[in-house]
This record gives C-alpha cells, structure tokens and sequence, in this order.
C-alpha cells in the first residue's frame, strides 16, 4: 500500500449527499469553519481519512487568517485527533497551543475603563448658578504696568557664547540593525520561489525548519567543504557563484557544474551520510543557506513531495558525478553527459551476481556506481583474475557492436551499476570521436592486462 493510500470508501448514497452538501456550502464560504468540520466529518465516515486531515490542513489556516481563532483551534484539534503522525501534526499542533495562548492572554487581561475626567477644583460648581459676587472692594486691583524703560533700555536677547560649529545640529537616531533572525528569515522567504527544495516545504511548516537553516557569508575563493570531508548538510545559494570541483580517476581536478542562485549543493552527503564527493569554492562574494539533515530529514520522510524532489536531485547528481569522474565518458561534454544521464538505468546487484560471460555478448555497457567486480577469464581448466572493478569504471560492450566478450565480470560486494543500452552507446560514439577513441583506448587497456595476467599464471 502506498504511503498515501486510503481504506475502502463508503458507497451510502447519503454520505455522498453529505460530502457534497457541504462541499457547496464550503465554496460558497472557504472561512466556514462549520462547514470545514462537518466535511471532514463526512470524509472519514467515507473511509477518506487521509483527505480529510489534508483538508482540516489546508483550510485551518485560511479560517485563522480570518481572527477567528477558536475556530482555527477546532479544525487543528481535529486534525490532530484524526492522525497524529500526518505529515503537519507537527505544526498544526504547535499553531494549536499558539492560538490558546493568544485567546487566553486576551480573555485574562482586564477590561480597559474609560478615562475618568478630573475633578474640578475645589469649590467651584458646588450648587447652581452663578456664584454670589465677592464682597465690595474685594476684587483684586491688577497690578500697575510699568511704564516703558527709558530709551535704549529694552533688553537684548542672550546670544550664545559663540555659534554652534558647522554641523553640529543633533541629527536622528540611526536605525537598529536588522537581527540575525530577520536576516535569515527574509532570505529563506525570499529565495524560496527559486529553489525547488526549499519551495516544497508547505508554508506551515518552513518557520520550523527556519530554527535550523544558518545564513552563510563567503568570500570569493572561499571554500564552503572540501572532498572527502565529513558533513551532513545542504547548502542553498542564495546569491552568489560557486565551483563544485572534483578528482577523476587519473588525479586531475575536474569541475562538475557551477552553481549559482537558487542551485543546491552537498545533497549527496545531505542523503546518505557519506563523506563529500566534491570540493565546494566561491567564485564571487556569496550568500547560502545552510540546512542540517536533522532538521529536515524528518519532514521529507512523512512529506512525499519534499522526499521525490530530494531523490530527483539526488539521482541527477549521482549519475552527472559518474560520469565526470570516469576516465571515459568524462571527455563528454557537459550537455551530452547531461543526455547520457538520461539513458543510463540504477540496477541494485547481490555479491556474487554474474553481470558478463566470458564467450557471450554482454546485454550493454556498465559503470560502476557502488561496490567491486572481479574481472577473470578461463584458458583450458584455469580461471584467471585480471582486476578488481571500482566506481565510475566501465565495462561490459564497449564498441557497441555485440561482440563476444573476452572476460567475466562477477560482483565481488552488493553493489549498484548503472546501465546503458548497446544502441544508446553506438549512437554517442558516434556523434563523439572523444568517446570512441576514450573506448578504444580502454580496450586495448584490459587486452593488454589479460595478456599479463596469463603470464603471470603461466610462471
């Protein structure tokens, strides 16, 4: 049963009536809290659970965009009663408690009174009307004005000491710089449009992987992780250019791609744990998220979508490093290795699993993705071992053309090979005298070994 597979559904043709009764009512107003519940309702007793908490998810927060608050905490509450392992239980959950605190410090702060004017002096409007006239003679004589001063006399404002040096007027507090948080959260907001990964996660759920993304500063020529080291991180370029570099085969530095604003790197050691495969340097000043596995990992596990995108990028990365760090199909240039990905097929294969026959025309060419192969051939009742097989070493039809072949290729641990077809391989040496010659060279190369190890089993 498939990770979003649903139970039998009911065929009551009252529940059917039900199911879309309130369907209408819920088109007709999507903040119909009432309307979503008594849905969801409908669905499960239909035997569509999983599309009812889906529902309760997406329309939670629709109502609580709306204030209304209480109903909000229904629908969450009852998403989580219907599965509390679903793919948003996590942060449905938490927008529970955060909508009960909300309603709680409303309900608990007292009521604002209205402002109670002063009092009036005392005295004054102690009965009605008019108070009574003060006695003869007591009104106060206002005081005499002086007469004028003399001329000359009028006083002089008092001027500073001396004027106030050039510039000196108090200018504004400068602002606050943003925090790191804001920082972080404007850049993972506004990155995500451009980047697969991250633009996957549902919008409920990204302020909670936030807590674990780091923004990244480099400099140019800066190296983000090298080849070989030990990391569990994805990295997400934000703004910037970088050189995903690597060794092949023969020792030379080879660089696999450039990723620039919105690409994805360190995916592989992200996925599986292993030591890195490339050697990551900055070309320019530039800016990456940085995303550790733990934070993310269960997320992709419970959310289809996040986890077919990561293994999408994973695969496309696998095979493009295959193939530039093989000493043969590495002359390609990047859009035909780019197209050649495009035909090679994952095969998983058991220790001891017999991939070429000595005498028989191989069903198409190998490379090694994981794992060893033994490479032997028979003369009379002997077995000769000739080499030991490693990733992103090809064998098995190399000319494209069916011949037999000379020696057997047996897997030596559990391994994972990628395949390609003898047509597929006729139609790119042919359109590459790069790869026919790379080919040819290779031929010639376990020939030659063959001869030497018969030799050496001769002695």
């Amino acid at each position: 049963m498939g990770f979003f597979s649903e139970g039998p559904r009911g065929d009551s043709a009252a529940i059917r009536e039900l199911v879309e009764s309130a369907r209408r009512r819920l088109k007709e107003n999507p903040d119909d809290a009432g309307a979503v519940l008594k849905l969801a309702d409908a669905l499960v007793a239909s035997g569509r659970k999983t599309e009812a908490v889906r529902l309760l998810n997406r329309y939670g927060p629709i109502v609580q965009s709306r204030g209304c608050l209480e109903e909000a905490i229904a629908i969450y509450k009852k998403a989580s009663q219907l599965d509390p392992d679903c793919d948003l239980t996590s942060s449905t959950y938490l927008s529970h408690l955060q909508l009960k605190k909300i309603l709680e410090a409303e309900k608990a702060a007292p009521p604002v009174a209205p402002p109670v004017p002063a009092p009036p002096p005392s005295g004054n409007f102690t009965r009605p009307g008019p108070d009574p006239p003060p006695p003869s003679g007591a009104f106060p004589k206002p005081e005499p004005v002086p007469g004028p001063p003399s001329s000359g006399f009028f006083p002089r404002p008092t001027l500073p000491e001396s004027p106030p040096p050039s510039g000196s007027f108090a200018l504004p507090e400068p602002a606050a710089p943003p925090s790191a948080w804001s920082l972080k959260r404007e850049a993972v907001h506004g990155a995500r449009p451009g980047i697969p990964l991250l633009r996957d996660i549902p919008p409920v759920l990204i302020d909670l992987v936030l807590q674990r993304i780091n923004l990244l500063t480099l400099a140019a020529g800066e190296v983000l992780f090298r080849e070989g080291s030990e990391g569990s991180s994805v990295f997400f370029v934000v703004r910037g250019t970088l050189d995903v570099s690597t060794r092949n085969d023969l020792g030379k530095e080879v660089v696999l791609r450039t990723a620039r604003d919105g690409e994805v790197v360190g995916e592989t050691s992200f996925l599986t744990a292993l030591p890195r495969y490339a050697t990551v340097t900055a070309r320019e000043p530039s800016y990456v998220l940085e995303l550790d596995h733990n934070a993310l990992a269960p997320i992709a596990r419970k959310f289809r979508p996040l986890a077919d995108a990561l293994n999408r990028l994973y695969e496309e990365r696998v095979l493009g490093t295959a193939l530039a760090r093989s000493r043969v199909f590495g002359v390609l240039s990047e859009i035909e290795q780019r197209q050649l990905t495009q035909k090679l097929r994952p095969a998983a294969v058991q220790a001891g699993t017999l991939i070429v026959r000595q005498g028989v025309p191989a069903k198409g060419t190998y490379i090694v993705k994981r794992g060893a192969f033994r490479v032997t051939f028979r003369t009379g009742d002997r077995e000769v071992a000739v080499s030991l097989l490693r990733p992103h070493e090809a064998f098995g039809d190399l000319a494209g053309e069916r011949e037999l072949q000379a020696e057997s290729v047996t897997a030596v641990t559990e391994s994972e090979l990628l395949c390609l077809a003898t047509e597929d391989l006729a139609a790119f040496r042919s359109g590459s005298p790069q790869l026919s010659a790379a080919l040819e060279a290779l031929r010639l190369e376990r020939a030659e070994s063959c001869v030497v190890a018969l030799r050496a089993a001769r002695r």
